[in-house]
């Protein structure tokens, strides 16, 4: 049944060990930039047991496969990886968001097979007594593969050691040291958290040192001021773990993130800030910078929180290795503009970023999606507090209006996000041994089908 297309996917089902489907497409993205073509991967219990070049199917394997168990995809890539997500609905308070299962049980039909849970520690507004219950939920998720449901992957702590909120509620910035080894205690699940400079550089960076020692990924961002010195201080503190794995490469280890670059954050000519140090490749063979990782850039690619040519700027000065593409969500795509909800007491609207026109938008087949236009801000004085858009619009903004390939696409939005949070062996890519979460698309990159360890979690056939 599968004669007329190259790549070939065998899904052997867990309910059945003997039992295979046979996916196929036009091409496979693997990691790292190559794409497979012709090619086949054996996936069997959700994990991926083989990929190779093989053509055609093996006469065995076709003959015991039903026809009704055939799918066909023009092109095959990892799912989706956000590890900047706090949510897309299921009540009308952002703050409890993640009490419910709502965003995990939606995002694969945008794509999104894995996501980390963004959470705020306000100190108004009851803030802390439901952050509680939030954490406790997202907790006994975290880990677990459920049917249906994109995989929670863990935290991302947005603060609350920040210098600059933004859009984010007031939360405890000056929280001690034992304070804040209380608090993370409370997170075992705990891969990623937003942190300022300026404010660690205070207590010597003990707060930041005490993340790598637990191996969560610290993310120096929130902060629009901060001094060259104090991002040095914080970069010399995460090289001495280089050499100590912590669960990840050395590499790894040793490397901070950069939470949303030209965010909350500035870049600057002469006296250079937090932008400065995520839009180079390397440092220069200066003495100050000897021994210093480039950090990781995160960029929200909704083409509203930063403009276009910011983006591809990012892109072309980083290389697609160092940079992970995120959401930033905090409200669905699907919501009309207008829509109000409630965050801790203050009021967030969804509006468009800019007022559609003939310039900006041109034809629907291409222009950005909808909800990439529309972004969520503040009633009060219009701070964008977070976006509406999807991974999925993601990735056709970077193919249709970035210049980006596909390939390279997926590296951004797959592979080194995977990466960033320690999970690179089993997540984010198309290779053996990692766990089957696998898109289809058509020629058009419309999302057919999403497959998330070895389970179909969504069909555009069932809607």
């Amino acid at each position: 049944p599968c004669s007329r297309v190259p790549i070939c996917l065998y899904l052997m089902s867990e309910k059945a060990a003997n039992h295979a489907t046979v996916i196929c497409g036009q091409k496979v993205v693997l990691p790292d930039g190559v794409s497979l073509s012709p090619g086949y991967i054996v996936i069997q219990n959700g994990i991926i047991k083989d990929v190779s070049p093989h053509d055609p199917i093996p006469t065995m394997l076709q003959q015991s496969v039903p026809h009704d168990d055939v799918l066909e995809a023009d092109v095959v890539t990892p799912g989706f990886i956000d590890i900047h997500n706090h949510g897309i609905g299921g009540c009308t308070n952002v703050m409890e968001y993640w009490l419910h299962d709502y965003t995990t049980q939606i995002l694969p039909r945008y794509g999104t097979t894995s996501v980390l849970a963004s959470l705020t520690f306000p100190i108004e507004h009851e803030g802390e007594s439901i952050t509680q219950k939030i954490i406790e939920h997202v907790e006994k998720r975290a880990g677990q593969v459920i049917p249906g449901n994109a995989y929670l992957a863990g935290i991302h702590a947005e603060g609350p050691i920040v210098t600059d909120l933004g859009g984010l509620p007031p939360s405890d910035v000056d929280m001690t040291l034992e304070s804040f080894e209380r608090f993370l205690d409370r997170m075992p699940s705990l891969k990623v958290m937003t942190i300022g400079p300026a404010k660690e550089a205070k207590i010597a960076y003990a707060r930041l040192d005490a993340l790598l020692k637990r191996g969560v990924k610290p993310a120096i961002g929130h902060d629009r001021n901060c001094s060259e010195a104090e991002v040095l201080g914080a970069l010399r503190v995460a090289a001495k773990y280089r050499d100590e794995a912590h669960g990840r490469t050395n590499e790894d280890a040793g490397r901070l993130h950069m939470t949303h670059i030209l965010n909350v954050c500035s870049f600057k000519q002469r006296d250079v800030s937090l932008g400065n140090f995520g839009m180079v490749p390397s440092f220069p063979t200066m003495p100050e910078y000897e021994g210093l990782q480039v950090p990781t850039v995160e960029v929200i690619g909704d083409l509203t929180h930063i403009h276009p040519l910011a983006l591809r700027t990012v892109i072309q000065s980083r290389g697609v290795s160092g940079v992970v593409m995120v959401t930033d969500a905090i409200l669905s795509p699907d919501l009309p503009p207008g829509t109000e909800v409630n965050y801790c007491g203050r009021h967030i609207v969804l509006d468009y970023s800019r007022p559609p026109s003939s310039e900006t938008t041109g034809t629907s087949s291409s222009s950005a999606s909808a909800s990439s236009r529309r972004v969520a801000v503040l009633a009060s004085d219009r701070t964008i507090a977070g976006s509406c858009a999807t991974m999925l619009d993601i990735f056709h903004n970077l193919v249709r209006h970035i210049g980006i390939t596909v390939e390279d696409a997926v590296v951004m939005l797959c592979q080194n996000p995977a990466r960033v949070i320690g999970l690179h062996d089993t997540l984010g890519a198309i290779r053996k041994g990692a766990r089957a979460d696998i898109l289809l698309f058509d020629t058009h990159l419309h999302l057919q089908t999403t497959i998330i360890a070895g389970d179909v979690a969504y069909s555009s056939k069932e809607g």
